[in-house]
């Protein structure tokens, strides 16, 4: 896994909660 879409998911993670 790349650093950037871990980085994406964890920012559509916290903009959905």
């Amino acid at each position: 896994m790349r650093v950037s879409q871990i980085l994406k998911l964890h920012v559509l993670y916290t903009v959905e909660i």
